[in-house]
Order: structure tokens, then C-alpha cells, then sequence
């Protein structure tokens, strides 16, 4: 199969999250025999030993982009959403600079390369209006759309702003269908006018998240961005622990943890390269999944199963559907309070056998299910149909 994906980013210096995530989608496309020509909506293309890249078609207005969303007034900070004068800025410029290079572009590299089908990553939709529906009439191929970040993305549930609000004015049915990371978001975009859902959850590649033997340093580690949605769970699993038990070491690394107390230690960002070190400093690796995620049944984010690939021993705050990928209490371990926390905590720090028993049964169950190699096949079923 060819397949032309059009990508939200391949440099992970544009700073987001899902990038490395969709490399390792994109290296287990490739192992299955996929030619994949990839081509970023922001940022420059990142060449690769697993993919063929072509050039942003836009690439100084997408930092042009860039600017004016730092620039312009940020609207409600808490759910990350842009004001309405940058929204609609940004919209009308799409519309008269971006799609119209887009679309020009798309159609030089059908003219070039007969793709199989087209796979969209995360590019906002409502900037390339059309652009589906078109590649669908002339060419009779397949173009599903891939929603990593639901239900964030969602107008309901805040737009999330790095995705330019990209459901505002798109239109769903011109796809053949959406692979999603929820099932509580599926009939949303149904609701929406999307033809078919596939629930696709996030994975981690085995090779990129090593299991790292060291003496450990750190008793319980957390790394995220911002306490946005999760300042609660972030109260019950660090800052009240941390407050209780001042003579042990609790750490976070990221940014955006204003209500953190002296009692934690603040790593500053961590390079994604740097990842599976930290975590391995860590007697006991925190998820502190954000409410927008935690509350929507079966919506899937990448830390369980990054760190159940290193085999790290996990405690996380409530998690609708978490049983769907891991076994509470024998893969994972779930906390409801400060007070759970704490105690699960000091069995943990107790007992190390404990501890690698319930990493080492995580890991097993992300080698078992949860790889990028499971998520190609079942992305290659929809896109073969």
C-alpha cells in the first residue's frame, strides 16, 4: 500500500505531544510493508529511515500561525482556548493562504505518486475544507481522519487550542471515517455527521520506551503539562502526599505546575530522549489523567502504556475504561484520594518485589496488545476495506 498521511508534525522541537506518537505509528506502518510519504502541517518535514517526507507547502504561514497565537490574547487559559478574534484571524487566513496551497500541493503528489490512500493526523479540519471530499471524487481512494486528542479537540469540550478549533465549520461526512482515542467520543462525532468510528487507542513502541535497570532516586514521579483538568488528581497523588510525607522525594517534570508546594522538586522540561531515564529514577510512576479524559468512558492516553512498555509500576487517579488495557490492581494500581495514594505509596517503597511483579504484569500486557504493530493492523483494516 502507498499511503499519503498529512501529519500535524514530524520536529519534535514544534513541541507537541502526539509527535513522537505518530512516528511510532508511522515505523510500524512501514514494517508492515507500507511506502509512506508524509508531509507536516506545522514545522519543517523530518526525514526518516521508515518514511518518505515531502515540505509543509506552508511552511512560514504555519509559523505565521504560530506567532499570532502567541501574540493575540489567550481567552480562557483553564481550557486552553484561543479568543474568538484569534480563532476567527487564524480561520480566515487559512482560507485564503493555507488551503489553497494545500489543496495545489495534494494534487501534485497524486500527479506524481499513485497513493493507495490518504490518512489525515491531527491537521486542523476546518483548514483544509474540502480537501477530502476532493481526493475521494478524483481518485477513488479512502481518506480517514486520525483524532488522537479527543474529546479535548471537541467544541463541547473546550477545542483545544493547539488544534486550531478545528471542528468549527468542518464538515465530517466528506471522509470516509475518523479512527478515534475514545469510545465515549465515537457517537460524538457521529452526532457530527462522521460516517464510521474506529476506536483506536494510543500504544508505545517497545524499542522507543527501553526498560532501563537503575537504582532508583526518585519515590514517585509525574510528568506532564499544565494542571489544567487535573489539579485534583494531581492534589490526591502528589502535592498532598508530598505535603504528609516530607522526607520523601516527589518530583514532576514538565511545566505548568503553579500549586505545586516547596515539598516538590521541580524538574523543569524533560526531552522526550530523557523520558525513560527519569522514569526509571522513580520508585513509583504517577498517571495523573486530566478529568476531560478520565470522565469520558474508554478514552486512552499515552502514559499507561508508555510507561507499562518500560515496566514501570504505575498508580493512577480514577479512569473510566481503564480496565479496557490494564488490570487494576495487578497491572495498575488506582487511587481514589490522598489517603489511597499514600498507603499504596508505602507498600510500594516497602516492598520492591511488589513493585517489579506489577511493572513487569503491565509490560507483559502492552507486549501482548497495546504495540504501534497492534494499532498498524487495525489502521490498515480500515484503510484496506
Amino acid at each position: 500500500m502507498r499511503l499519503l498521511a498529512l501529519v500535524s508534525a514530524l520536529d519534535l522541537a514544534e513541541g507537541y505531544s502526539s509527535t513522537p506518537h505518530w512516528w511510532q505509528l508511522f515505523r510500524a506502518l512501514a514494517l508492515a510493508g507500507v511506502e509512506l510519504t508524509a508531509v507536516p502541517y506545522a514545522g519543517r518535514a523530518v526525514e526518516s529511515l521508515h518514511w518518505d517526507v515531502r515540505e509543509n507547502p506552508c511552511l512560514w504561514e504555519a509559523r505565521a500561525f504560530a506567532a499570532a497565537r502567541r501574540i493575540l490574547p489567550a481567552g480562557d487559559a483553564k481550557a486552553g482556548a484561543s479568543s474568538p478574534l484569534a480563532v476567527g484571524l487564524v480561520r480566515g487566513l487559512a482560507r485564503a493562504l493555507v488551503r489553497p496551497r494545500w489543496m495545489a500541493a495534494v494534487r501534485a503528489l497524486f500527479r506524481a505518486t499513485p497513493f493507495d490512500a490518504v490518512l489525515m493526523l491531527n491537521v486542523p479540519l476546518n483548514h483544509l475544507a474540502g480537501l477530502a471530499a476532493e481526493v475521494r471524487a478524483r481518485h477513488r481512494v479512502p481518506v480517514w481522519y486520525y483524532d488522537g486528542d479527543l474529546p479535548s479537540t471537541l467544541p463541547e469540550h473546550g477545542g483545544l487550542a493547539s488544534s486550531f478549533h478545528a471542528y468549527e465549520g468542518a464538515d465530517l461526512a466528506e471522509y470516509d471515517g475518523f479512527f478515534a482515542n475514545s469510545h465515549g467520543a465515537a457517537p460524538l462525532l457521529t452526532a457530527r455527521g462522521a460516517r464510521q468510528v474506529e476506536v483506536v487507542h494510543w500504544a508505545a513502541d517497545p524499542e522507543v520506551y527501553p526498560v532501563i535497570e537503575r537504582e532508583p532516586d526518585l519515590d514517585a514521579f509525574f510528568h506532564g503539562y499544565g494542571e489544567a483538568y487535573r489539579r485534583e488528581a494531581l492534589n490526591a497523588l502528589i502535592y498532598e502526599p508530598a505535603r504528609r510525607l516530607p522526607a520523601r522525594r516527589f518530583a514532576l517534570s514538565g511545566r505548568g505546575f503553579d500549586s505545586a508546594p516547596p515539598a516538590v522538586q521541580l524538574l523543569g522540561d524533560l526531552p522526550f530522549a530523557h523520558y525513560p531515564a527519569a522514569v526509571a529514577r522513580a520508585r513509583v510512576n504517577v498517571i495523573a489523567t486530566r478529568s476531560t479524559h478520565a470522565e469520558l468512558e474508554g478514552t486512552s492516553s499515552a502514559r499507561p502504556f508508555e510507561l507499562g512498555a518500560m515496566g514501570a509500576a504505575a498508580v493512577s487517579n480514577p479512569w473510566k475504561g481503564l480496565e479496557r488495557w490494564f488490570e487494576p490492581g495487578r497491572e495498575i494500581l488506582v487511587a481514589r484520594d490522598a489517603d489511597e495514594a499514600v498507603a499504596m505509596y508505602e507498600e510500594l517503597w516497602t516492598h520492591p518485589n511488589l513493585r517489579r511483579e506489577l511493572g513487569a504484569a503491565m509490560r507483559a500486557r502492552v507486549l501482548a496488545e497495546h504495540t504501534y504493530a497492534h494499532r498498524a493492523r487495525q489502521v490498515l483494516a480500515r484503510l484496506r476495506q
